[in-house]
């Protein structure tokens, strides 16, 4: 009897620790610099239509793009966003495009996104930097030492946290 239960009770961790592994959010950012004397398109196609909304906010120097992969999370809600310690606004918009890629002319496009079958989500900067808002002491650490920390929540979960230690340089899009 006492082996039947050691043998339920382990077949349950590996069977919950399976569930949790297939859990998961990637973060994807990239900063994009413009160059001196070319204007910024700040666009990029997404399911084949240009956007431009929300990678520049108001006239910042740098094109910022960002995504989010999810595997096995439904109904998520961002609470909190913050870039290079900085609070932000933002909104979401679902992609279905799959790779996301930044086309170069001639040379190899840039991928944005790989191939993936988790659900991918365009993370939009929709204000300025929010004043006067501090992390709570649990995440103030996690938000002086990544350039991204998302506090997020979904349909049945706590608010979970997902980081990127730096955000990947792209080389600059030349305007038209």
């Amino acid at each position: 009897m006492h082996r039947k239960l050691t043998l339920s009770v382990i077949i349950s961790i590996i069977a919950f620790s399976v569930a949790a592994q297939k859990q998961s959010i990637r973060v994807f950012a990239y900063e994009i610099p413009t160059i001196s004397g070319v204007a910024p398109t700040g666009e990029i196609t997404v399911d084949g239509v240009i956007k431009t909304d929300g990678t520049n906010p108001k006239g910042r120097i740098a094109d910022y793009q960002f995504y989010i992969a999810v595997n096995n999370i439904s109904n998520i809600t961002l609470h909190r966003f913050w870039l290079k310690q900085q609070l932000y606004a933002v909104k979401i918009e679902k992609v279905s495009t799959n790779p996301l890629l930044i086309p170069r002319g001639k040379n190899a496009p840039d991928t944005l996104v790989p191939s993936t079958s988790a659900d991918v989500w365009r993370v939009l900067i929709s204000s300025e930097p929010i004043k006067g808002v501090q992390p709570i002491n649990a995440i103030r650490k996690l938000v002086e030492k990544n350039d991204i920390v998302i506090r997020f929540s979904s349909k049945n979960q706590p608010i979970l946290t997902a980081t990127l230690p730096k955000i990947k340089q792209l080389q600059p899009i030349s305007g038209s």
